[in-house]
């Protein structure tokens, strides 16, 4: 999640500065809460310390998703799968 919604991610197929661009116009007064990236060491404290940002952030995702799917003409592999993944009881029970 942190590659495709961080603005900081350096990753060529993110979208973290459309996402950003995104809750400027239509989620002006949301919040959206920081997502952790492990950069070394004990990745365990921040999967429990970032799971809270990331199950408090799914309605905003999947909003974002759904527009981005909606908003292309292609079939993107990596944004289906993503979306697939946040819209699934099992995988949100897992953070």
């Amino acid at each position: 999640m942190e590659k495709c919604f961080a603005k900081t991610a350096n990753y060529a197929k993110g979208d973290g500065l459309l996402f950003d661009e995104y809750q400027k116009t239509y989620n002006l007064n949301s919040h959206c809460y920081q997502l952790s990236q492990s950069l070394c060491g004990a990745q365990q404290d921040i999967g429990c310390q970032g799971a809270m940002a990331a199950i408090m952030n799914i309605p905003t995702f999947l909003e974002f998703l759904n527009w981005l799917l909606s908003d292309t003409s292609a079939d993107n592999n990596l944004i289906c799968s993503l979306l697939k993944s946040l819209q699934s009881v099992e995988m949100i029970a897992q953070m």
